[in-house]
């Protein structure tokens, strides 16, 4: 489903999905105190966090790269309250 770094993520339909609309924006989709996951290599009993924070962004990816930017107008409007017979 992700694309991988600078390549668009294609859900059904072919509409844009909500992970390149993160990606194009903040350009990572998950930083920690400003420094890309990248250069978060810690030593010592630290070390295991990198490894969890990389986990995080993953699963976010996956669920930000199946929903498309569709979905949002299609459960905006499922919101909406109806006008009809209002009085």
């Amino acid at each position: 489903m992700d694309g991988g770094p600078g390549l668009p993520v294609v859900v059904a339909g072919g509409d844009i999905a909500r992970l390149d609309v993160v990606r194009a924006v903040a350009g990572e989709l998950i930083t920690l105190r400003g420094e890309s996951l990248d250069g978060l290599d810690r030593p010592g009993p630290a070390a295991g966090l990198s490894g969890a924070w990389r986990r995080v962004e993953s699963d976010a990816a996956a669920v930000l790269g199946g929903l498309s930017l569709a979905s949002l107008l299609l459960s905006d409007a499922r919101e909406q309250p109806s006008a009809i017979g209002a009085a």
